[in-house]
């Protein structure tokens, strides 16, 4: 019996399905056992299972959000009581116990990965910012402008028994060595950072999860060991592939030359480390800096061109296609490019989410089923949240799904509406008729573009409604005009860019890829030269303050709620979305921002915008506090500096009321600003005397960064990364006197007096 693209069978669809393609009207609310017969219909067609990924990723939320590392058995025991349950409500019929089992027991389940893949992962982290001596491996080599970012497996380090399995070092030089290489190294490091603020980017969970264990700089240059044996197989494939992604980068880059070769760079060998800082800022306001993040765009581009030009050349025999199983040869061959792509690619997060997903649409040709649909995603989510648990929690994971799932969700619409256009569902309206297609070559040419560039503007304008609250929660900013950067860049991607990459790659091993890597370059350049013109225009960027978390949790879940359900529930989705919206912004927002260290602050002035007070804390951590406040400016603009008044001793400036906030460098400077100033802020150890409130060395040990908020009254209240309590992998307990937390954001090696910080 013939199915329809929703899956349904045609004989089941009943003229009472038809509300599902349109809001459901209030009479219908109305209706006795509407609610029970959308679950039916929902039921049947399987689509609660959907939400398992959801459950998960909601266990994954709550892991990360514990202030404990939790015991190891919680989760699997949480996860087994969930299951009996679920199998009891359902052998009693009891379906609001069955779904809220289901729904613990998907929640414990991405409780417990998280917590078996953080153990899994344990390894030592350095302690204290320290100069270093070790022995270790080059296991990758990325170049940053005239230095190098080098990526060291450890092997030994001098007076240290628990070394760290990994160090992320730099060099202000360029290293003569390539991945492999054994080497002797000395080396300043210190603790992966904390985050910069509360709710902010979190790189010591990150490099825990990837098994790095402190950052530095390194101090000369490393020197080759006398023994270059590698002992560990997996550190010499590691260094194997990095040396061939190296060589493909030089061979592009030399070739075509300026920022148009490391974006072509970056699209095949995914090295981003050449894309100059300008660069980036143009792809990002033109909406279209996903070009240079290897993801679903590249894979599916990569795989199917592989796919059809498998079937291509087996269609130039007739017997072939007789007697071979061309559709499934050609899947295998496209499993195989996506594959070797997302290894040589560095299979970072987003490549590998593309990769499962990828694999699970062709091992759906094989099995002769349907390629692209809600449930492939599904299972592309669960494998992911089961292996890599680590990335729910950013900003790849969740706009590359959701964007996937909202256009999955647009075409299964569409699916249904083309059926029942065509009769295959009935429905309570008179079906239209299909208009003739145009017959000259010349209208069907213009009759092609046109649906072709209302698909474009279509997907692309679903995409980003799905991935705004994301973009608006980790970055605080939005491209409106996104819309038309992918309109006219992604064609061109699609047909001269990411072609000519496939075919340089098959042409690099005859040593025939020079004209082709021109011909990319022409590419590019255009690419960039249309995002510049994009970004030149006026409201590219928009910059807005950090939203509440939980509010854009609560307007994706409504999202994700619509696009999952078919029937007329899902529209319970919309108020959940509007609601999200409308509370992001209701509460406070910070008028202060302590780096953990107390060496730098940010204070909001009366003109709105902040202050910078004390050295710079990076242009990392400076940008940071900048999106989160909404305000444009860039970590190196002048007027951050304009509203403060400094001598030798101390800082003053006015908060947005008035009040007077210090920021003290010297001792000295106590005994008149704890009288005088409301707030005092320093890296120092205050008196008791002070009446102001403080934060010093030992408040700051306690919270780290620190986000303040200032009452009407002049009050101040403080939030900081970490409470008293905090106790996890990365954020250790304190112990001592906490120099593991007063230390850990440093930028530089440069020591200081504890009662003398001076710019």
């Amino acid at each position: 019996m013939a199915e329809t693209e929703m899956g349904a069978r045609v004989a089941d669809v009943r003229p009472a399905a038809a509300p599902r393609l349109m809001p459901v009207r209030f009479r219908s609310l109305l209706r006795e056992g509407w609610l029970s017969a959308a679950w039916e219909r929902e039921r049947d067609a399987r689509r609660p299972f959907l939400f398992w990924p959801v459950g998960m990723s909601a266990g994954v939320l709550l892991y990360f959000a514990a202030d404990r590392e939790p015991a190891l058995w919680a989760g699997p025991g949480l996860l087994c009581c969930g299951v009996a349950i679920t199998f009891f409500a359902q052998a009693r019929r009891l379906t609001g116990l069955m779904v809220f089992a289901m729904s613990v027991a998907a929640m414990a389940a991405g409780f417990s990965a998280s917590a078996f893949k953080a153990w899994w992962v344990a390894a030592p982290v350095i302690a204290k910012a320290g100069a270093l001596k070790g022995t270790g491996v080059i296991l990758q080599i990325d170049r940053r402008g005239t230095g190098a970012r080098l990526l060291i497996g450890v092997e030994r380090i001098d007076r240290m028994q628990a070394v760290p399995a990994r160090l992320r070092l730099t060099s202000r030089q360029a290293v003569p060595l390539e991945a492999g290489t054994r080497i002797d190294f000395a080396a300043y490091v210190l603790p992966p950072p904390q985050p910069s603020r509360p709710g902010g980017y979190d790189f010591a969970r990150d490099a825990w999860f990837a098994g790095i264990g402190g950052v530095g700089a390194l101090q000369g240059k490393p020197a080759p060991a006398a023994d270059q044996a590698i002992s560990s197989w997996h550190w010499r494939m590691l260094a194997a592939i990095d040396r061939a992604r190296n060589d493909v980068t030089a061979r592009i880059a030399g070739t075509i030359g300026g920022q148009a070769g490391e974006v072509a760079v970056a699209l095949i060998t995914g090295k981003r480390g050449g894309i100059s800082e300008e660069t980036n800022e143009i792809l990002r306001a033109a909406g279209i800096y996903h070009v240079v993040s290897i993801s679903g765009l590249h894979m599916v581009l990569a795989a199917g061109m592989v796919f059809f030009l498998v079937r291509a050349l087996f269609a130039l025999s007739s017997a072939a296609l007789l007697t071979l199983p061309v559709k499934s040869i050609a899947a295998v061959a496209a499993i195989v490019a996506a594959i070797a792509y997302d290894i040589f690619a560095g299979s970072e997060i987003a490549t590998e989410r593309s990769l499962v997903m990828t694999l699970i649409v062709f091992g759906a040709v094989l099995a002769h089923r349907r390629a692209l649909s809600m449930r492939n995603l599904a299972l592309a989510a669960l494998l992911l949240i089961l292996l890599e648990p680590e990335t729910v929690v950013g900003p790849s994971f969740q706009m590359s799904f959701c964007a996937v799932m909202g256009l999955i969700a647009l075409y299964e619409r569409a699916g249904v509406a083309s059926a029942a256009q065509e009769g295959l569902i009935l429905t309570q309206a008179e079906v239209p008729v299909r208009e003739t297609p145009p017959q000259s070559l010349a209208a069907r040419a213009l009759h092609w573009v046109g649906g072709h560039g209302k698909a474009l503007i279509l997907t692309t304008l679903v995409a980003e409604l799905a991935t705004a609250p994301f973009a608006l929660y980790h970055f605080q900013q939005l491209q409106p005009l996104g819309l038309l950067g992918n309109a006219l860049v992604l064609p061109l991607i699609s047909v001269v860019v990411m072609p000519a990459a496939l075919i340089g790659m098959m042409a690099l091993p005859f040593g025939l890829d020079l004209w082709v890597w021109v011909a990319m370059g022409w590419g590019v350049d255009l690419m960039l030269a249309l995002a510049r013109c994009v970004a030149a225009l006026p409201f590219s960027v928009v910059s807005v303050p950090a939203p509440a978390g939980w509010a854009m949790a609560l307007a994706v879940f409504g999202f994700v709620w619509m696009a999952l359900w078919t029937s007329a529930i899902r529209w319970a989705g919309m108020p959940l979305v509007a609601l999200g919206f409308a509370l992001a912004w209701a509460g406070p927002k910070p008028d202060l921002f302590v780096t953990g260290d107390g060496k730098a602050a940010a204070l909001r002035t009366a003109d709105g915008r902040i202050a910078l007070v004390g050295p710079s804390p990076g242009g990392f951590v400076l940008e940071q506090w900048l999106r989160a406040t909404g305000d444009p400016r860039k970590a190196k603009d002048a007027t951050l500096k304009a509203a403060v008044m400094c001598d030798r001793t101390a800082c003053i400036l006015k908060d947005s009321a008035g009040y007077p906030v210090a920021f003290i460098k010297q001792a000295s400077a106590f005994a008149e600003d704890c009288d005088r100033a409301r707030l005092i802020v320093t890296p120092l150890s205050a008196p008791p005397h002070c009446v102001a409130s403080v934060l010093d060395r030992a408040a700051l040990a306690q919270t780290g960064a620190v986000a303040g908020f200032r009452a009407p009254n002049g009050a101040w209240r403080f939030e900081g990364v970490r409470t008293p309590f905090t106790d996890r992998p990365w954020r250790p307990a304190l112990t001592g006197d906490g120099s593991y937390l007063q230390r850990a954001q440093r930028e530089t090696a440069a020591p200081h007096e504890d009662n003398d910080v001076s710019d």
